[in-house]
């Protein structure tokens, strides 16, 4: 999988995903940091995974979770768009 930088940006709209950490907040957050290369490898072109891992500090309400990879969230307007299209 090729390298696509991060997802997210300062302001957006997010949810933790369900099989993560949204079983325990599920409120609607937003991310409040700059995105944070935590992890960056090459695989080989079977594996599938991503080459690289950003995290974000995201604020929930009046918590505020410190570096929350990517995978463990799922952006408001992309997932909208995804369930219209099924």
């Amino acid at each position: 999988m090729k390298s696509e930088g991060p997802k997210f940006s300062i302001g957006d709209l997010v949810q933790f995903k369900d099989e993560y950490i949204g079983s325990i907040e599920s409120g609607l957050g937003i991310i409040v940091s700059e995105p944070v290369l935590v992890f960056e490898h090459e695989w080989p072109a079977n594996y599938g995974y991503s080459d690289q891992i950003w995290s974000y500090d995201i604020k929930v309400g009046s918590n505020l979770f410190k570096m929350i990879p990517e995978e463990f969230i799922k952006g408001l307007e992309k997932d909208e768009n995804e369930e219209d299209s099924k």
